[in-house]
């Protein structure tokens, strides 16, 4: 078997960003956050904080993990040592078939912001010809191919992109968030009214919406898997997982609170949202 060389090009702050954020990040706060409220309302809030609880179990799992095992296969090589090859086999080929399915939803929930902005603010009451779903799928295949390519490149620079595209990212929702306060603060008795309804479809809804949003905190294995790129794996890897998770809690709670109380309409902001 051919021997790999890794190249230890990946810093702290790159590792922190663009695998730990960048693979939390994607699908769950853009293409689930709405859902999920629907069907729990404003106690959506406990959600969140419950499911980091949870997942902070897996979280401190795969940095010890890592260390100990510290090969870029990440749970594939973990379950092959523990289990042997044929376990390890079939935790691979799912690790790898759990990734696909991600990258497409993180790919196609850019294709649904991209025509939603498309259409509704730069040419209004217009039908895109072939469809809108046609360029929803486009501009998703054309996503993964510019990902595609900029991977190719190496992990050096792919670090990098990630850490720089993560920021800007993150630069717009603190935009965000912050116009959501001052909307808050526009009118608080209608916010306030917002939190009156914590169960609206009852204990089978908050539930529901667990099991739904848990799939938010699907990714910082990613971070365990890069452990053969980082610079200074036995130093920084923990607080990689531990930085990147503690930025994205406080990412989806900040961002869920100024949804749910920020929206002043006649109805409930959580049955708008969803």
């Amino acid at each position: 078997m051919k021997n790999v060389e890794f190249k230890l090009v990946l810093g702290l702050w790159v590792a922190v960003f663009s695998l730990g954020v960048g693979s939390l990040i994607g699908g769950g706060l853009f293409g689930l956050t709405g859902y999920a409220i629907g069907y729990t309302g404003s106690s959506f809030l406990f959600v969140i904080v419950i499911l980091a609880l949870l997942n902070f179990v897996t979280v401190m799992v795969y940095a010890e993990l890592a260390l100990s095992i510290p090969d870029a296969g990440g749970g594939y090589a973990w379950i092959k040592m523990a289990f042997g090859h044929s376990f390890g086999h079939i935790a691979g080929w799912a690790s790898w078939g759990a990734h696909m399915v991600a990258c497409a939803v993180y790919a196609l929930n850019i294709g649904y912001y991209a025509v939603a902005i498309l259409t509704q603010y730069i040419i209004p009451d217009t039908v895109l010809w072939g469809g809108n779903y046609s360029w929803i799928t486009g501009i998703a295949f054309a996503f993964i191919v510019i990902w595609f390519g900029v991977n190719v490149l190496g992990a050096s620079f792919s670090g990098r992109f990630g850490m720089y595209l993560v920021l800007g990212v993150l630069g717009i929702i603190g935009a965000y968030v912050a116009l959501g306060v001052l909307t808050i603060f526009t009118d608080v008795p209608a916010s306030r009214a917002n939190f009156t309804e914590l169960f609206p479809k009852g204990a089978w809804g908050f539930i529901t919406a667990m099991g739904i949003f848990s799939l938010a905190y699907q990714g910082s294995e990613i971070v365990a898997q890069g452990i053969k790129e980082l610079k200074n794996p036995k130093k920084d890897l923990k607080k990689a997982l531990f930085y990147s998770y503690g930025i994205i809690v406080a990412i989806y709670i900040a961002v869920a609170a100024v949804a749910i109380f920020g929206v002043h309409s006649d109805g409930a902001s959580w049955s708008i949202l969803a």
